[in-house]
């Protein structure tokens, strides 16, 4: 039995190969709908991070939070100094 699996060893590796290449080759052709898909997924969690941000129904930490990641995550302009502002008067509330 282990000398078929051998024998067949090689094709089996063809036949990998060629999925894999096939894979990638798809892969590359659609690249840039994947990059367009990311982009857009970006905009949405900034978004969601944006709105989390300015809800004054949640919690400080959850608003702070999602600040974070805003930022993190290259949110600039007016709501970054809105979540720095936020951050201040955090910290001054703990003191």
């Amino acid at each position: 039995m282990a000398e078929k699996m051998l024998e067949s060893l090689p094709q089996l590796i063809i036949s990998a190969s060629a999925a894999f290449a096939t894979i990638l080759g798809v892969l590359k052709a659609n690249r840039s709908r994947l990059d367009k898909l990311l982009d857009g997924l970006k905009m949405v969690s900034q978004d969601i991070n944006r709105l989390t941000l300015h809800d004054e129904h949640l919690s400080d930490e959850e608003r702070l939070a999602a600040g974070e990641r805003y930022t993190r995550n290259g949110g600039n302009g007016v709501t970054r100094a809105y979540y720095e502002n936020l951050l201040a008067d955090y910290k001054k509330k703990l003191e």
